[in-house]
């Protein structure tokens, strides 16, 4: 074994010191650049992980000679957990975690060089000796606040010393008290220049992850572009956002989540080169100038590497997050020549990612910015609609299979818009969603769709329920449950004649928070139904803990009921485990009157669909119920 030497990693200055180290003497072993990269990660992330477990650690650096080549060694000292060892073995070739002398253990990793006529000369081990040895410039700093403290002390028992000789040589006052001047005038002047780098680094980094802010990457961006223009080259503009990153936020707290940011940048500047820039704009957005590159390539490589990187779990109090980034790309001088529209145009093609499942990424083109405009304009029209009224509520029926009488009927909003006619919910919807208007829009259809079944109720109709949709937005807020039931109040409509219809994807994030949630609604009397069920991530065996009322089968699985085995078995075991479990099943979608008797069949309680009446509205819906109840059935249900 040759020993290089061991980084003692004392704070977090030299866990980043570490890093840097590593990484040089992985160039200088001609590793490639990807696993200099996973080399620098690695070492970080088991530095910091051994440093939290224990409060400081070390790592010893070497060679080990074997027959047919010489591998890289590090030995990484501490509390060594499976999930360390589990980090490690993805990258080093072989690891060992032995026990120590006194009964401690570490984790030793072996990783083979790359070039075999490698040979660790004597001149070699103490130059990369030297290396180790050499401080960081965050260690650097670190030792000069040492030095700086030292200082002061020395001044302030120089200045005393100073004083007490005054009262000793009255003849040397005058001369004590120039020099006694002078040095405080010297440290002043020490003190402004440290303000003001404090200042110009308060103006320029972001506090919480230390990389450029928005100021300074507009700064370096138009820096960039005078370059690139002078010597016509290009330069890409890449606008990160993570995707999900609330759910950290929510579930551990804003510190966590600023740990997590930091975490995120260590491994977005392990992806790029020391020439490109990594900004943080706020929030979870981040944007990278990629200067000099020769081809568009080359910033889809990169943007490929940083997706894969933060892909990697991140470990915060003990657990693990997973997430994704959505990553738009602009390039100078195609999609622009000025820094505006060079980052205006980059934040259009990450939110084109957004809306097409996230966590990849897209270079701009120029039918974006049309789609943009489009979605602005039909943004501003649906912020018109709501207060000018131009929204409507439709009503499907959802009819008893045995009986085929109407027992609830389900809100589906409507946009006529004055010159469009009506649009799409599919359209509209996401929008409504993406803008934050949603909840503006989800009140209104909670509150019109109560006060037209209470209106019912009032004109002397049988009691239904009425159900109404709501989205994941929606059901995020804090205030759900105090709004429900303030609406049920002032329409005047009772609880058991409203539910409420969410899809399984409330239940992705925070399961826990989603059930106590509904519990709350249930308690107070609200039906709950679970839509669209089968498409999303829910298992059946979720049922018996979910506190819900009601499964509807997606259309999906009942237009292919009559012909395709699996989904009719599909179909059947949804029925059989919701009976068992006490649970109310609608089949959504229903258009013939094959479907309707293979419901019948497994003993569906409710459909809803075409073959009795597409979605209508109110006045219709009334009609129907007059007509489908029968007057006989309308009074003994009003006995009833």
């Amino acid at each position: 074994m040759i020993e290089l030497g061991t980084i003692l990693i004392q704070d977090s200055a030299a866990i980043v010191g570490a890093r840097n180290k590593l990484r040089l003497l992985a160039e200088d072993l001609k590793f490639d650049s990807v696993t200099c990269t996973r080399l620098a990660v690695i070492t970080s992330e088991l530095c910091r992980s051994l440093y939290q477990a224990d409060g400081n650690t070390s790592v010893f650096v070497g060679f080990d000679k074997r027959e047919f080549g010489v591998d890289l060694v590090l030995i990484f000292q501490g509390s060594v957990t499976p999930s360390i060892v589990q980090k490690a073995s993805v990258f080093f070739d072989r690891i060992d975690v032995p026990v120590t002398g006194n009964g401690g253990a570490c984790l030793v990793g072996f990783k083979r060089i790359q070039d075999p006529a490698f040979e660790p000369t004597e001149s070699f081990v103490k130059n990369k000796r030297e290396l180790l040895i050499q401080l960081s410039r965050a260690e650097l700093l670190i030792e000069v606040q040492r030095k700086n403290r030292e200082l002061q002390s020395l001044l302030d028992e120089l200045r005393l010393s100073a004083e007490k000789e005054k009262k000793l040589a009255a003849e040397a006052a005058t001369a004590e008290a120039e020099r006694k001047k002078s040095r405080e005038l010297t440290k002043a002047y020490r003190e402004l220049e440290k303000v003001r780098e404090q200042e110009y680094h308060l103006a320029n980094y972001d506090t919480v992850t230390e990389l450029p802010n928005r100021a300074f990457f507009r700064d370096r961006l138009q820096q960039a572009i005078a370059q690139a223009e002078r010597h016509k080259q290009l330069l890409a503009v890449l606008f990160l956002d993570l995707d999900h990153f609330k759910n950290v936020n929510d579930t551990l707290g804003h510190a966590m989540g600023d740990q997590l940011l930091r975490m995120v940048a260590e491994r977005i500047q392990g992806c790029v080169r020391k020439s490109d820039t990594v900004a943080r704009l706020g929030g979870d957005e981040f944007t990278l100038i990629l200067i000099d590159i020769t081809r568009i390539e080359t910033a889809d490589l990169i943007a490929r590497n940083i997706i894969k990187a933060l892909s990697l779990p991140f470990i915060l109090g003990g657990r693990e997050f997973f997430l994704g980034a959505s990553i738009g790309i602009s390039i100078y001088p195609e999609d622009g020549k000025e820094a505006e529209f060079l980052v205006r145009n980059a934040d259009t093609a990450m939110y084109k990612v957004k809306r097409s499942g996230r966590n990849s990424h897209q270079f701009y083109t120029l039918n974006m910015s049309t789609q943009a405009s489009e979605r602005l304009d039909m943004e501003n029209g649906l912020r018109k609609a709501i207060k000018q009224g131009e929204l409507e509520l439709y009503y499907q029926p959802q009819l008893d299979c045995a009986s085929g009488l109407i027992v609830s009927t389900e809100a589906l909003l409507r946009w006529r818009h004055p010159e469009k006619g009506f649009i799409s919910p599919d359209t509209f919807i996401p929008l409504a969603e993406e803008s934050g208007l949603i909840f503006d829009i989800g009140e209104w259809v909670l509150r019109a769709a109560c006060a037209q079944n209470k209106a019912w109720q009032d004109e002397g109709l049988p009691p239904i329920r009425v159900a109404v949709n709501l989205s994941m937005r929606q059901f995020e807020q804090s205030y759900l449950v105090e709004e429900v039931i303030r609406v049920l109040k002032e329409t005047g409509l009772a609880t058991q004649w409203l539910e409420l219809e969410l899809t399984e994807g409330v239940f992705l994030h925070d399961v826990h928070r989603a059930s106590a949630v509904l519990a709350k609604l249930r308690g107070l009397g609200v039906s709950i139904s679970i839509d669209d069920f089968g498409t999303g991530y829910s298992s059946l065996s979720q049922l018996r803990r979910l506190p819900i009322d009601t499964v509807k089968i997606d259309r999906s699985f009942i237009q292919r009921l009559t012909s395709d085995p699996d989904d009719a078995a599909i179909v059947t075991a949804i029925i059989a485990l919701a009976r068992k479990l006490n649970l109310n099943v609608i089949a959504e979608g229903v258009e013939s009157e094959a479907q309707l008797a293979l419901l019948r069949e497994y003993l569906c309680n409710n459909w809803q669909g075409y073959l009795f009446s597409k979605p209508v509205p109110a006045d219709a819906l009334k009609e129907l119920l007059i007509s489908n109840l029968g007057v006989g059935n309308v009074d003994e249900r009003k006995q009833g």
